[in-house]
């Protein structure tokens, strides 16, 4: 029996050593028997020095616990499988780095036994691509700072931690006046410039996004108490309102700013941006520059404001 099996496997090996993808023949005890010379170029092991050695030996040790449990799974299917792809995971290099692969798997039946035919490839471009395709779904375009999916990842993030933080809602006052009156050219040059002084005047720690339109959101990091937040506003505030020179025009624009802090004022997200939001329209319609959302008062009722 074993000199059939290896008859197999050794016609198989041509096979395998002719294409252009790492090729990796697993037994059900996870031990490697077969690796193609490609091995080499993308995780640096020489084919041989695989062979008898368990498939852990390429992988984290992050993935191993989950790994033997699909593995054993795996087997345990009654008929073979067809090759399925899996997503990008990270093998081990033979100077014990990681590297993105993606990997396809079959099983193959050969000379009355069972084996896993795993397909790897380079994903390290793959990765790129989604990296830069995941940067840009969560970056305004017109600004360049995040959108309104950033912001929701980033304040899950912290709420997950119980980590506090707090929130500026800012909309700029007549700014569909300057528009109108300016031209959307303009209008986006504001938005824009607006953005820039955002950035400047927060902390490194501290998150600038555009919900869209003239409205963005602040996420400062760490504030506990609403006179952290009043300062914060009023610094931000104060940076907004300096003279714009754009196109031999001198404009000048102001901001009515909501704050909200988490865990004081509410628990979830979309009820801090719900009170942050209104406690910016109770600014704006009172003609203040600030307002601190109140969670006692009812939900109609407009948050203490403070004036300018």
């Amino acid at each position: 029996m074993k000199n059939s099996i290896d008859t197999h496997t050794i016609a198989l090996g041509k096979v395998l050593h002719a294409l252009p993808d790492t090729v990796l023949l697993i037994d059900c005890d996870q031990r490697i028997v077969f690796a193609n010379a490609e091995i080499g170029n993308l995780l640096g092991y020489p084919p041989a020095a695989l062979t008898g050695q368990l498939l852990s030996t390429l992988l984290p040790e992050r993935y191993r616990h989950a790994h033997a449990a699909h593995f054993n799974h795996f087997f345990a299917t009654p008929v073979p499988s067809p090759m399925t792809q899996r997503p990008i995971l990270h093998a081990l290099t033979a100077d014990g780095h990681e590297t993105p692969v993606s990997i396809a798997i079959s099983s193959l039946d050969c000379a009355d036994r069972r084996y896993a035919l795993a397909v790897l490839r380079c994903a390290k471009q793959m990765r790129d691509h989604l990296s830069e395709a995941h940067l840009r779904a969560e970056m305004d375009p017109l600004t360049g700072v995040g959108n309104r999916l950033y912001l929701g990842r980033q304040m899950q993030r912290l709420i997950d931690k119980q980590h506090p933080f707090a929130l500026l809602f800012l909309d700029l006052n007549r700014f569909k006046q300057l528009n109108d009156c300016h031209g959307h050219r303009i209008g986006d040059q504001v938005l824009r410039t607006v953005a820039q002084r955002l950035q400047a005047a927060v902390r490194n720690a501290d998150l600038i996004t555009r919900l869209g339109g003239d409205e963005f959101v602040i996420l400062l990091d760490d504030i506990c108490e609403p006179m952290q937040l009043e300062h914060h506003a009023y610094r931000v505030a104060d940076a907004i309102t300096q003279t714009m020179h754009l196109d031999g025009l001198n404009l000048q624009i102001g901001a009515a700013f909501g704050g909200v802090i988490f865990p004081l004022h509410t628990a979830t997200l979309d009820a801090l941006l719900a009170m942050a939001d209104q406690a910016m329209y109770c600014a704006k319609r009172a003609g203040v520059t600030f307002a601190l959302a109140r969670p006692e008062q009812a939900e109609r009722n407009c948050p203490a404001q403070t004036s300018a």
